[in-house]
């Protein structure tokens, strides 16, 4: 699902479940340091049947800080995957993960390329979520009320106007609003 190209030429990758009918132990996260020849698989044990994004944190220069996005459900042992949704971060290149936000189906996460703690998440059924402390330990996430759609695919930074963000959904369009309006909970999205 996402291939990301690190600076010392590495590749990481997300791969999402498989189904053979039912979603089988496959997905995660590998690093590849030999040009995809071979493959390290990086995967949390909560990884393995639904890793829908992984991403590179850009205000980490050595590339060591990453997120995966994982689903619930799907196929695992009912009693560990069903409960495996959440927000994963690594500060060591997926030798350990930990998950600092549980919810059932997590998208994908976009880090602010001005602010190091500012993320918007987004969900399945859930909506859009914001953080402006997700360097904590368990960073806090608000619902972005204002959102008028219950699955966002993914937040966008404008990188002409610092304070805009950008939301594409799964059938609600694509959406525009200013982060001081959307994170006060006042409906100043634009559908576009």
């Amino acid at each position: 699902y996402a291939l990301r190209l690190l600076n010392d030429v590495a590749l990481a990758v997300s791969y999402t479940g498989r189904r053979a009918p039912g979603f089988t132990d496959c997905s995660g996260v590998f690093v590849s340091t030999d040009g995809g020849t071979s493959w390290t698989d990086r995967t949390h044990a909560n990884m393995h049947y639904y890793t829908k994004d992984l991403v590179i944190d850009p205000h980490d220069p050595a590339q060591n800080t990453w997120y995966a996005c994982v689903w619930s459900g799907w196929g695992g042992p009912l009693n560990e995957n069903n409960l495996a949704g959440g927000l994963y971060r690594t500060t060591n290149r997926g030798q350990s993960w930990a998950r600092i936000w549980q919810s059932a189906r997590v998208s994908s996460i976009t880090v602010s390329p001005t602010n190091p703690n500012e993320a918007f998440v987004t969900t399945e059924m859930d909506g859009l979520w914001w953080t402006g402390n997700l360097n904590d330990p368990s960073p806090t996430l608000e619902r972005i009320e204002s959102f008028p759609f219950r699955q966002p695919e993914r937040a966008y930074f404008d990188p002409a106007v610092p304070n805009r963000i950008w939301v594409t959904s799964f059938g609600g369009g694509l959406r525009m609003g200013t982060i001081e309006t959307v994170v006060a909970a006042v409906d100043g999205w634009v559908l576009l």
